[in-house]
This record gives C-alpha cells, sequence and structure tokens, in this order.
C-alpha cells in the first residue's frame, strides 16, 4: 500500500445525496495544491463519515489503494497543470504527433 505524501490532505467534507432512499455520504480530501479525492466506501451513517473525515484531516495523508481522484480544483496549481497537459495534447493531436486513442484511459483523455 502507498500512502501519499506529496501533497497534504487539507479538507474532508461529507455529502449525502437527497434524492437516495437511504442517505448515502462521501468522504472527499484535498490536497494542497487543489486535487481532490473520494474515499472508496460511501458510508450510510453521517457519524462514521465525519469520523473518517476527521482523521484524514488529523492524518493529513490518504492511501491512494482505497481513494480515487475526482478533479482539480478550477484556478488551482494542480487545475493549472492539468489545463496546461490537455492544452499540449490538444495541440499534438492537431499537428498530427499523436491520436486521441494515444491519451484514451488517461485524465487528459478525459479533457480531451
Amino acid at each position: 500500500m502507498k500512502i501519499q505524501t506529496a501533497f497534504t490532505a487539507t479538507a474532508a467534507t461529507i455529502f449525502s445525496a437527497p434524492d437516495a432512499s437511504e442517505t448515502q455520504h462521501l468522504v472527499l480530501a484535498e490536497t494542497a495544491h487543489g486535487e481532490i479525492y473520494i474515499l472508496g466506501p460511501i458510508f450510510d451513517n453521517a457519524e462514521r463519515a465525519e469520523r473518517m473525515a476527521k482523521r484524514v484531516e488529523a492524518r493529513g495523508e490518504i492511501n491512494l489503494n482505497h481513494w480515487t481522484f475526482w478533479r482539480a480544483i478550477y484556478g488551482s496549481e494542480a487545475g493549472q497543470i492539468e489545463e496546461a497537459n490537455a492544452f499540449i495534447a490538444a495541440q499534438s493531436i492537431r499537428m498530427g504527433f499523436a491520436t486521441e486513442q494515444d491519451y484514451a484511459g488517461t485524465r487528459i483523455g478525459e479533457m480531451l
């Protein structure tokens, strides 16, 4: 198991799905440079989700075996890097140096 230590988890937030027959709660962690990750299990109990969010904030790190990258925050360092990489990829495709298939299954491919 690899622990992500390059960035610090600065926030963990709980959301509930209002339309669901059973309320579900997600735990999100935001890194210092603007990436947001979602914890793998969805909690049906708000207290358990809140405890996990507090543990993430206290530890300041997440285990990437259990967390999934969701998105970069617009305007953050991570968002700017992501947009620059997407621009370079798009230019490479336009100029014939790459194809969309070359980026399939990647974060950049999702943006193209």
